[in-house]
C-alpha cells in the first residue's frame, strides 16, 4: 500500500507547546496532498492557519483512538491502524508519511505532552461513557429472611 492511499489522523492540543510548533508540518502535510483529520482536545481554533480542526472537546475520539501523548500521528489504509508516532521526531514522522523533508527549521526532535484523556481520573470516566468499563456485575443470593443492608455491611461493602 501506497502512502498515497493513506489518511491520517492528527491529535494536539493547543495548551502543548509541541503541538504549537508542528503547525508547519501539519500545512506542509496538507499541502503535499495528505487526507488528514485534526482533532484537538482543548480548543478548536487550535490555529487560524489550519481548516478543518475537529473539537474533541469530549475526548471520545483520543479515547477511541487511544491516545495517550500529544501531538499523535495515525496513519490509516482502508480504516485500519497500520502507523503511530507520537511526540515530534523528524525521521518518524517522514518514514509515517513519505513526505520528505518536514519543516527543516523545527528541531530534529522534541517530545510531546501527555494526553487530556489520560489525566487523574479522566480515564475512568471515558470509559464509563464510551462503553468500555471492565467491571461486571452478577447477582447476590440471600435468603428471605437476611437484611440486604446487614449482609452488604457485614460483607464490607460499605464506605
Amino acid at each position: 500500500m501506497t502512502h498515497n492511499q493513506s489518511s491520517f489522523i492528527v491529535v494536539v492540543k493547543r495548551e502543548c507547546p509541541t503541538c504549537l510548533i508542528m503547525v508547519p508540518v501539519i500545512k506542509q502535510l496538507l499541502q503535499a496532498g495528505k487526507q488528514i483529520e485534526i482533532y484537538c482536545q482543548d480548543d478548536e481554533s487550535f490555529h487560524d492557519e489550519i481548516e478543518f480542526i475537529h473539537h474533541d472537546v469530549d475526548l471520545e475520539h483520543s479515547f477511541r483512538y487511544d491516545v495517550e501523548y500529544v501531538p499523535t500521528l495515525i496513519r490509516k489504509e482502508h480504516e485500519h491502524e497500520t502507523g503511530r508516532v507520537f511526540g515530534w521526531n523528524r525521521e518518524e514522522w517522514e518514514r509515517l508519511t513519505g513526505v520528505e523533508p518536514l519543516a527543516k527549521d523545527l528541531p530534529e526532535n522534541q517530545p510531546g505532552c501527555g494526553s487530556k484523556s489520560v489525566e487523574p481520573g479522566v480515564m475512568e470516566q471515558l470509559q464509563a461513557r464510551f462503553g468500555a468499563v471492565p467491571m461486571r456485575s452478577r447477582k447476590i443470593e440471600f435468603s428471605p429472611w437476611d437484611d440486604p443492608v446487614e449482609l452488604a455491611y457485614t460483607r464490607g461493602w460499605t464506605d
